[in-house]
């Protein structure tokens, strides 16, 4: 007990909360007691004022320059006096508030600056766990995941101060400022050298939130065998938007064993999710780390289907994510908080295995290493020193428009903090030029994106000018930086026009063209054609082979020709299924900026699907179709030749080319069979699944217009007929058309596997039998309905019986 107040911890078994409280000393002599039964009792708790000032500063009305700035911040503290010069003066005087002083809920918030809190929140919080359950650790208990811890400063957070700790004037005197210029910076303009100084500040700030939160959660969490996930505040957004509420990113994550990120509410909707994952995972990829987390879905409301489940976890693993977790599912179904929940109250949770394998399947895929060629620099000391301006909202949107630029040319990249380019002791990995490759920790880059700033280090552009002398390839975006962050632009421009001198370095106008110089480069994940925006590709190191993750986010079916840099054998590896088969159609093929061949595959990608091509190191080309006008099914030596099998689902002429990459085969048959489809339309058998509902005759359509706010599930029933002739040699697949959400069906009593996402199609062949067959399908919604939300729900269709069937062309040798 200080100075008439008390602290207290209960530890382990201990009671946390009590009605009254007293301590005594040594000898039994009562130095505190209380009963909390007034709203006196909250006072112990305050602390004295007045508050200690940290700094102070003053400087002539109308300065423009910090040469005029004088700092007060030894006399303040010395409550020493001051004599001012003649003239107008702002005087800033800086007082500690702790955070215990605001009347808001964040008043037990954490100074996430201070090493001794720090140390003593893991020991109060994750600490208690581990004397708990000591049992649980490194097994059940494998380690913590944050969840959007915040600065001082941070945007739509109460506390609107600017971040403050002792350890904090440690930090800003290694960066070489003093405690009231650094904080008078940080609040008023003072020209581009108190710009400069602002950027200091902030960067002090980085530096000191990473080294006292980040890493020593990192390095409690591994001397105990348990792993910290980290999950930051408005990763969303870009570098310079983030600092006031995160500090930098990239000094933030490099320490948790999991670097993670969260997708809540309208993220998804708003495009958030193409930078979202980014972070994490470029720190993941440069240190070595095996996975990337995700925590999906929060809030983002009881509408939410396994379809969009699906997509949203597809988007987040081909941008580097393979560590999935359903937010919300854990929590008490009596008060979900933050819907959806992935838990039985969910209508269509039950019916969900599907989805939870799919997710398992595709993670599990991606956790090989990521291998990206190409970096995007981001433009880390401009974003600390245009905080508050206008420009630092330019600079995100220059930044983000260079990011989008590049994925939507299939470039796979990683973030690159501009630190990491100038020896920056904050950043655990820093980039070393080796020839053709600029080196970071665990990758090798062979191009360089710089987005358009004003503002960049000596040593960045210095490490660009030695990495393009070795042959590889920097792309500026728009007109080059005229200010050095350390104040030495003359320096800045010569390293600059030494840069330009080199072949491989390149200027574009905007995002666009730099994307398109990457590609050139011979930088690409993969080509497409026709090309799309709507594809896109991360490549994967398989040791000897090279997978590469290919998710269409365009809301049809895209059928198109992916070429990818490697030469081998392509398959296909369904997450949906497991199923691994090799491709159909494939040929070598030329790739931009590259003297060899790579490897074209064509294909087909669902709306909103997520699948990867793998392409074994081969040596010799097995016998495969080089072009077929109907899906290739298998390939196979022939007496005279080769045989082809393939589907068709119309009649017409079928050709088919092939090679052994020493020969080459040609055929094509005729198709008679009109195949033509059923479709099952008029009225269906319709009962909602809920106590006393009757069945009703209807035809398809969303059943809100009997029910607006029924959520759960409902029956269809139709009947057909079929002959013999109809199913002699012929696949039948059932196409439901509009689903919302999930169907589940049964023909003839044989219960299928349960439908989730588009396309709801499913081979109903071996279920059907000659004459009248009877089709049942369940249909279930979301939980959003009976919460006021009319969302379509149910059978909408149409529903049609779609036959194929298997064909053999004979190939002969051209």
């Amino acid at each position: 007990m200080i100075a008439g107040r008390v602290g207290v911890r209960a530890t382990a078994t201990q009671r946390s909360a009590w009605d009254a409280l007293s301590v005594r000393d040594a000898d039994g002599v009562e130095l505190y007691s209380q009963s909390f039964d007034g709203p006196d009792a909250l006072d112990t708790f305050l602390l004295p004022e007045p508050a200690p000032l940290v700094g102070a500063a003053a400087w002539p009305k109308g300065a423009t320059s910090t040469d005029a700035l004088i700092d007060l911040t030894d006399e303040a503290r010395a409550s020493g006096t001051w004599t001012a010069p003649g003239g107008q003066w702002h005087v800033a005087l800086f007082p500690l508030r702790e955070l215990a002083q605001n009347a808001d809920p964040t008043r037990n918030y954490l100074n996430l600056l201070d090493d001794e809190a720090v140390d003593l929140f893991l020991d109060t919080v994750p600490g208690e766990y581990v004397r708990r359950f000591p049992w649980a650790v490194g097994t059940v208990l494998r380690g913590f995941a944050d969840d959007e811890p915040f600065l001082a400063s941070a945007d739509s957070r109460p506390l609107n101060a600017l971040p403050w700790s002792t350890t904090l004037e440690q930090e800003l005197d290694r960066l070489g400022a003093r405690p009231g210029p650094a904080l008078a910076a940080a609040l008023t303009g003072l020209g581009a050298d108190g710009e400069a100084l602002r950027g200091t500040y902030w960067r002090a700030v980085s530096n000191r939130y990473a080294a006292a939160y980040y890493r020593r959660q990192g390095a409690w969490m591994a001397k105990r065998g348990l792993r910290f996930i980290s999950n930051p505040l408005w990763d969303e957004y870009g570098p310079a938007e983030q600092i006031r509420s995160s500090g930098n990113l990239n000094t933030s994550n490099q320490w948790a064993q999991i670097p993670g990120t969260d997708l809540i509410a309208d993220h998804y909707r708003r495009g958030y999710h193409r930078t979202l994952s980014r972070w994490p995972a470029s720190t993941a990829h440069q240190l070595g780390k095996e996975r990337v987390y995700l925590e999906a879905m929060g809030a983002t409301g009881w509408s939410v289907t396994p379809a969009l489940t699906r997509e949203v976890v597809g988007a987040f693993a081909v941008r580097g994510v393979n560590h999935t977790l359903l937010h919300a599912s854990f929590s008490n179904e009596k008060q979900i908080v933050f819907p959806p929940p992935f838990q039985p109250v969910n209508p269509w949770w039950d019916h969900s295995q599907p989805l939870n394998d799919w997710i398992g399947r595709l993670m599990e895929a991606c956790r090989a290493p990521a291998r990206p060629h190409t970096a995007l620099l981001q433009p880390q000391r401009a974003a600390e020193t245009y905080q508050d301006t206008s420009r630092a909202e330019q600079l995100d949107k220059d930044f983000t428009a260079a990011a989008h630029a590049l994925e939507d040319s299939q470039i796979d990249f990683d973030f690159l903090d501009e630190g990491a380019l100038d020896d920056d002791p904050a950043l655990r990995a820093t980039a070393r030029p080796d020839g053709t490759h600029l080196v970071v920790g665990h990758q090798r880059y062979r191009a360089v994106v710089l987005p358009r700033t004003p503002l960049l280090a000596l040593g960045t552009a210095k490490t660009l000018r030695r990495f393009a002398r070795g042959g590889g390839t920097v792309v500026v975006v728009g007109d080059l930086p005229a200010r050095e962050s350390g104040g030495d632009h003359a320096g800045l421009r010569r390293a600059l026009d030494g840069l330009f001198a080199e072949r491989s370095a390149h200027r574009v106008t905007d995002a666009t063209a730099a994307a398109t110089a990457v590609v050139s480069a011979g930088c690409a994940a993969a080509t497409v054609s026709p090309h799309t925006d709507d594809v896109r590709v991360m490549r994967l190191d398989y040791g000897p082979d090279t997978a590469f993750v290919v998710t269409n986010e365009h809301d049809a079916a895209v059928r198109t020709t992916l070429t990818f840099p490697v030469a081998g054998t392509p398959e296909i590896w369904d997450p949906g299924t497991g199923a691994v088969t090799p491709a159909g159609v494939w040929r070598p093929a030329p790739f931009p900026g590259r003297r060899a061949d790579g490897t074209a595959v064509d294909v087909r990608i669902e709306a909103r699907a997520t699948l990867l091509v793998v392409v074994r190191a081969t040596g010799r080309q097995p016998l495969h179709a080089t072009s077929s006008s109907a899906p290739v099914q298998q390939i196979r030596t022939a007496p005279h030749g080769a045989l082809a099998v393939v589907v068709v689902d119309e009649p017409g002429t079928v050709t088919v080319a092939a090679t052994d990459g020493r020969r080459t085969f040609e055929g094509s048959t005729e198709v008679t069979d009109p195949l033509t489809s059923v479709p099952l339309d008029g009225d269906w058998t319709f009962r909602f699944d809920r106590e006393g509902a009757e069945s009703r005759s209807l035809p398809l359509g969303s059943w809100t217009e009997q029910d607006a706010r029924h959520s759960g599930t409902a029956d269809y029933e139709k009947t057909f007929q079929l002959d013999a002739k109809a199913l002699a040699g012929r696949r039948w697949t059932l196409d439901l058309g509009d689903v919302r959400d999930v169907a589940r069906v049964s023909v003839n009593g044989k219960a299928l596997d349960p439908l989730l996402w588009t396309p709801y199609r499913t081979d109903i062949t071996d279920a059907l039998r000659p004459g009248l067959n009877t089709l049942q399908v369940r249909v279930t919604n979301t939980g959003a309905n009976e919460r006021g939300e009319t969302l379509a729900s149910g059978l909408i269709g149409p529903v049609t019986l779609r036959p194929t069937r298997t064909t053999e062309v004979p190939l002969r040798r051209k």
